[in-house]
């Protein structure tokens, strides 16, 4: 006599066609559904976990890799403007230049500088600043000093 269950099946238990089909793939080696094996749904959850883990791995370091490209790109606009005012202190030690020339590369070097010193000061990454560390500072100081003595800032 074949066995049949009356009424509404339970949502909790699977049901008789249910069990038949797991047993039916059990049986024959096929792999069966995570909603018919708690023990790989446990695994698939771990692997999401996992994944998901990793998945916020690789972006905190793209935003270290932006970050780094950021100050990257905020120490090469500060070397060219020192470059800039290299140059402008060997025209000022010439001794080539009438005192209107002079006045107007002093103000230049003044600018570059005051320019300098705010990319650094400035220079921030999703909010937090980029040279706010003891060497930054100290990037900040040589900055100030620099042909100091030509222009102050």
């Amino acid at each position: 006599m074949p066995f049949s269950i009356a009424g509404p099946a339970s949502p909790a238990l699977p049901s008789l066609d249910g069990i038949n089909r797991i047993a039916q793939r059990i049986s024959s080696g096929t792999s069966v559904e995570f909603r018919d094996n708690a023990a790989e749904a446990a695994i698939a959850g771990r692997l999401d976990t996992v994944q998901g883990e990793r998945t916020v791995s690789v972006r905190n370091i793209t935003d270290q890799i932006s970050a780094a490209q950021k100050a990257d790109d905020t120490l090469g606009y500060v070397s060219s403007l020192v470059e800039r005012i290299q140059s402008y202190e060997v025209q000022l030690g010439n001794g080539a230049l009438n005192q209107n020339d002079r006045s107007v590369i002093e103000d230049q070097i003044a600018s570059d500088r005051r320019s300098a010193r705010d990319a650094i000061q400035n220079a921030s990454f999703n909010g937090n600043p980029l040279f706010e560390t003891q060497q930054g500072k100290a990037l900040v100081d040589a900055l100030d000093d620099l042909a100091s003595d030509l222009v102050p800032v």
